[in-house]
């Protein structure tokens, strides 16, 4: 068989049984070629009606409605919870580190109560008193920090922040001979915790 050029075509004469390839002219294979892409056209056009068309025809998907947000949902913002994750190590030492002051002050105040001597002034003692029961909350801040967090104002959490800072300034080494020495410096520091 003989070999066929791209776009001819291979006959055979019946009566002398001879192949024969017939080959378009050029102006015949212009008009086969535009014919060619118009009917690729026009497939292409049958096929995206034909999708459009049963796309009309499919019921759509029941719209999924997603619940409402619940008013108890509150997202917390990042500054208060570096905020928070800062100072809670502070506030722990803190209220570690004085709890030997307040241990002394409540023996001080039943010696006061027997009549005997005291080794710090009333007044100093009184402001003491005051910060302890000040501490009470502050243990409490230190143990519901993350829900009492994002209520403080930017100027409580500067006046917390800068109150621990003061209090870790101070020495409490040989407690038991400086504790008057403490407590002065306590008391002259002159705090006020949120």
């Amino acid at each position: 068989m003989p070999k066929i050029p791209q776009g001819a075509v291979l006959a055979m004469d019946k009566s002398t049984g001879l192949y024969e390839v017939i080959k378009p002219s050029k102006a015949n294979r212009a008009k086969f070629k535009k014919r060619s892409e118009l009917a690729f056209y026009h497939q292409e056009e049958r096929e995206t009606l034909s999708l459009l068309s049963y796309r009309i025809s499919v019921l759509p998907e029941p719209i999924h409605i997603p619940p409402p947000i619940p008013n108890t949902l509150k997202f917390r913002k990042t500054k208060l919870l570096c905020r928070i994750e800062e100072l809670k190590p502070n506030l722990l030492a803190t209220t570690i580190r004085l709890q030997p002051i307040v241990a002394k002050l409540s023996a001080e105040a039943e010696q006061q109560r027997l009549g005997l001597p005291i080794s710090i002034s009333p007044e100093i003692g009184i402001r003491l008193w005051d910060w302890y029961q000040k501490l009470d909350e502050l243990d409490e801040l230190e143990e519901k920090l993350d829900t009492i967090g994002h209520t403080l104002t930017n100027a409580q959490w500067r006046r917390l922040s800068g109150s621990l800072k003061q209090i870790g300034g101070v020495s409490f080494v040989n407690l038991s001979e400086r504790f008057s020495e403490v407590c002065k410096e306590l008391y002259d520091l002159n705090i006020k915790l949120p």
